[in-house]
């Protein structure tokens, strides 16, 4: 029968050195564990000593980690991550009550998709918090990895190759460029882009190549917000999930453009998450949008 075996070390010395790891510096992290900067030195002293090697070197203004530093590192983090997935599982109930829910999703997705699900979700479930943050697809993905999200929601391809991102296809929509009959009508047309490095980008640039739009673009912008204001005040042609500015080209505000007689084909988007956190929040959110995009 196998015994438990203890920590050589106490879990609090390897909980400083996971802040100083992560946030780079020694000041920041007794910030971020309400101690005093000589304490937090004093503790990773204490950690080097009991493990007989070398974990940070301290430079001026910054630290690095030894090899020793940087292994320990991802153990540790991979072992916090755990950690607060367990607690988090173990305080979760079937009414999810004081739960949380991070969510990674591009602007103009959550702007037509999301909405809905938001509200029938928050009805249902008032006291899980939800935030959500917009980068490019790959920071996502690695906030994913590092457990700093629960959930993306983005443009295929939602590109990794670690074996523990489940990614799922919810379905296509339709995409288009626009402008108002005054930006198309110039003869030097200019565009407003989503930020390179995301999904969306990486879809207009498989259609038109690489470099097509160099010197053309006059914006790279990653809300859809501030792209349909730039937009509508003609300083540019944007690109938009057609259901989100029907409305506009209804009463004619707006005009659909085919690049070199080319229609924007349809996008596929779908959400991915890490199995290895998979929480009892972000399955009952998942059934939330799979349901409402099954009415579509």
């Amino acid at each position: 029968m196998k015994t438990f075996i203890d920590l050589r070390c106490d879990y609090n010395l390897y909980k400083n050195f996971l802040a100083v790891a992560k946030l780079g510096s020694f000041s920041k992290a007794a910030k971020s564990l309400f101690i005093s900067q000589p304490a937090i030195s004093y503790n990773i002293k204490q950690l080097e000593n009991q493990l007989g090697v070398t974990l940070i070197i301290r430079n001026n203004k910054s630290i690095d980690l030894t090899p020793e530093g940087e292994k320990l590192y991802k153990f540790l983090e991979e072992a916090h991550n755990i950690l607060v997935c367990g607690e988090k599982a173990t305080f979760e109930t079937s009414s999810l009550i004081n739960t949380s829910l991070a969510i990674g999703v591009p602007t103009h997705i959550a702007k037509y998709f999301l909405i809905p699900i938001f509200e029938k979700f928050k009805d249902d479930h008032p006291s899980v918090s939800i935030s959500v943050i917009s980068r490019s697809t790959q920071e996502m993905v690695n906030q994913l990895l590092d457990n700093g999200l629960d959930l993306i929601i983005d443009s295929f391809p939602i590109a990794d190759d670690n074996n523990n991102v489940v990614v799922k296809s919810l379905g296509k929509v339709e995409t288009c460029f626009v402008g108002t009959p005054k930006a198309l009508k110039t003869k030097q047309k200019s565009y407003i882009l989503p930020n390179k490095y995301t999904a969306t980008r990486h879809s207009i640039d498989a259609i038109f190549g690489e470099h097509y739009f160099d010197g053309l673009c006059s914006y790279e912008i990653s809300t859809t917000e501030i792209t349909l204001e730039l937009v509508l005040k003609s300083k540019g042609i944007g690109f938009f999930l057609k259901p989100s500015i029907q409305n506009y080209l209804d009463e004619g505000t707006l005009q659909e453009l085919w690049i070199e007689n080319k229609r924007m084909p349809e996008t596929e988007f779908g959400y991915a998450y890490n199995k290895k956190y998979l929480s009892a929040t972000t399955k009952k959110f998942i059934k939330y949008m799979e349901n409402e995009y099954a009415k579509n």
